[in-house]
């Protein structure tokens, strides 16, 4: 659990660690990565990848929307804004989602890395 006084930097490191993880699956799948800190968009360019990507951050419900879009906004509000605000709930929602796209992008990369592995023996 995280503590209540620290809950915009983690709010910020997990938009980070998101960040990062799309970075690399679209650095190893596409040798693209667009400059952009929008973790939808970077979001939507890696399912156009993989369906799997799908499977994470679902916008399925009010609290899954209101959850992904505070991440959304923690790389500026979290650092600048006193105004922004984020539930512990929230963040343990969001932390679980974000090792669930960890396992999707080691999946994703290593798979690209093993078919380019077995295109140069050929």
């Amino acid at each position: 659990m995280i503590k209540n006084g620290h809950f915009k930097t983690a709010a910020f490191q997990l938009h980070q660690v998101t960040e990062k993880l799309y970075a690399c699956a679209l650095l190893t799948c596409t040798n693209y990565l667009p400059k952009s800190h929008n973790i939808e968009k970077l979001s939507k360019l890696c399912a156009q990848i993989d369906p799997e990507f799908k499977a994470t951050f679902p916008l399925d419900n009010k609290f899954h929307r209101r959850s992904f879009h505070r991440l959304q906004r923690a790389y500026i509000e979290a650092r600048y804004s006193e105004h922004f605000e984020i539930t512990g709930e929230e963040l343990d929602y969001l932390a679980g989602e974000v090792v669930k796209l960890k396992g999707v992008v080691e999946r994703v990369c290593q798979g690209r890395i093993d078919a380019s592995q077995a295109d140069s023996e050929l």
